[in-house]
């Protein structure tokens, strides 16, 4: 009878709308913890890559070191340092310098380069590999520091090579697939440094070169000061928060003490959930709306 079918419309629309919701609830809480797991691993592997480059430019410097163990007074010293540079390309400039800190060689006239990037002594470049942090150099340009002793046989100091990295590679090191073009474009990742300045976002592209992400904000934008101490002291996490771009995001972040840096990978929230959005069209057409 239509008495019947009006009773049970009374129970099943309402129970349909609790159930809707419940769903809609349930997909939405998926869809978060899917995100954040993603950003999670993102900035973990993203992490992962760029210690394991720092680990290969200290291998490479160290190897031209050794290669100029007994060989700072031959004459084409000069000569072979820039064929060397011209040879590769994940270093600005490089130099050799003697143990009195005069200034041997160098890929390209005009070159400064610091043997104390991390405001220590000579002599501690003379014993130590050394790392400095990055740093503005001039109107445009970044400088990224790693230094190797030259010693003998003896194991006594004959100089120092000091190189300068190219900042710019840090953008391929973000990307998850190691290439000099971005391929994710749902998830934004950048670099906080000490300071809780913006090192370096995937939002810029693969630069080729470090003057071209100083004009975008590279050690000029504040980022999330919050995230960087909570990394530094009890490592990885992911929480929900407004980026420094004013976004509201699910993020992922990994510290790197060895840099003092902090990975973040950051989804926006209205991506993330936007399936979860559209399936609640439904229960709010069952309410009329």
């Amino acid at each position: 009878s239509v008495r019947a079918v009006a009773g049970r419309l009374l129970v099943s629309v309402p129970v349909s709308i609790v159930l809707g919701f419940v769903m809609s609830n349930l997909s939405s809480q998926t869809s978060m913890d899917s995100a954040t797991a993603r950003a999670e691993a993102s900035a973990e592997s993203a992490a992962v890559r760029i210690n394991d480059f720092v680990a290969e430019r200290r291998a490479q410097i160290r190897s031209i070191a050794q290669d100029n163990v007994d060989e700072l007074v031959a004459s084409d010293l000069n000569s072979r340092l820039v064929a060397y540079y011209q040879a590769q390309s994940t270093f600005d400039g490089i130099q050799l310098y003697d143990r009195s800190g005069k200034l041997l060689a160098t890929s390209e006239p005009g070159l400064v380069l610091t043997p104390t990037p991390t405001g220590l002594t000579f002599a501690n470049s003379l014993s130590v590999e050394t790392l400095g942090p990055v740093v503005r150099s001039g109107p445009a340009g970044l400088d990224w520091i790693l230094t190797a002793p030259i010693a003998g046989a003896d194991s006594k100091p004959q100089g120092v090579v000091v190189a300068n990295v190219n900042v710019a590679v840090l953008g391929r090191l973000l990307n998850p697939y190691g290439l000099d073009v971005s391929t994710v474009s749902d998830q934004e990742m950048h670099l906080i440094n000490a300071q809780h300045l913006l090192l370096y976002s995937s939002s810029w592209g693969v630069a080729k070169d470090a003057d071209l992400i100083v004009p975008k904000g590279a050690l000029t934008l504040a980022a999330e000061g919050p995230i960087f101490e909570p990394a530094m002291k009890g490592g990885a996490g992911a929480t929900q928060m407004v980026d420094y771009r004013h976004h509201q995001v699910f993020a992922g972040y990994e510290p790197i003490p060895d840099l003092g840096w902090v990975v973040v990978a950051s989804p926006d929230q209205a991506n993330a959930l936007a399936p979860v959005a559209d399936h609640e069209v439904v229960p709010c057409r069952l309410q009329g709306h």
